[in-house]
């Protein structure tokens, strides 16, 4: 006699190997989302199913890596003046001012300028008084030397032409011993591996403090070394 388990004899399910399910979804979720990325790539910048699937992403990655959870990441505090350079982000805006609560400041860059209305009105809506969002090129900012204690970036690196001048400038406005917290998540058409990232902001004169997350979506924490002087950065 023959047994079945789960609709298939026994002896066929003893002969295949078994293969951590965390792994196979891992895998999937990675081919999903690339293929996403070229989708999105492969779109026009201002249609409408570019702008329905970079909703959906958006949703799914607050699910994956919540703004709150990237925010707690950075590891700043009340009372703190801090950079927040993303493609626009109004939530992790949020997140961030309420951790400096109203004796701290934040100064959002936003990377990609039509998303700054929804931006302001996202913050607007949920009655965040100590933030400022703007378009700014990244390669000029305009703030003064040592001007904040911690710097933000989410999503940052895979949209900077100029990364040498860009990080530069944040080094420059970033007091010594800040922190720059730098978050990438797979599911952005822009997305820079953990490695890459690693090296860009060490050779920009950043030390690695910390690691976070996954391959699908990490966090890295760096120090500005006190006196520091960056290297060469392509």
């Amino acid at each position: 006699m023959v047994r079945f388990s789960h609709g298939l004899p026994s002896r066929w399910v003893r002969s295949v190997p078994s293969v951590p399910l965390t792994a196979v979804g891992l895998v999937v979720a990675v081919v999903a989302l690339k293929a996403v990325n070229l989708l999105l790539l492969s779109l026009s910048a201002t249609g409408r199913p570019r702008q329905a699937l970079a909703s959906a992403l958006s949703t799914w990655q607050r699910h994956v890596l919540s703004p709150r959870t990237v925010a707690r990441r950075v590891g700043i505090r009340g009372g703190m003046k801090v950079l927040c350079v993303s493609p626009g982000e109004g939530s992790l805006v949020e997140e961030l001012a309420h951790i400096v609560g109203p004796t701290g400041h934040i100064e959002a860059v936003a990377l990609e300028q039509p998303r700054i209305a929804a931006a302001r009105a996202y913050l607007s809506t949920a009655g965040i008084e100590n933030a400022t969002i703007a378009f700014v090129p990244p390669t000029r900012l305009p703030y003064y030397d040592g001007q904040f204690d911690a710097v933000c970036c989410q999503s940052v690196l895979g949209r900077l032409i100029d990364r040498r001048t860009a990080f530069a400038e944040i080094r420059r406005v970033l007091r010594g011993a800040g922190r720059l917290s730098n978050t990438e998540f797979l599911g952005d058409p822009h997305f820079v591996a953990r490695g890459v990232t690693e090296s860009i902001i060490e050779a920009a004169g950043f030390e690695i403090l910390e690691r976070f997350g996954n391959v699908l979506a990490y966090t890295v924490n760096f120090r500005k070394p006190m006196g520091s002087v960056a290297s060469g950065l392509s």
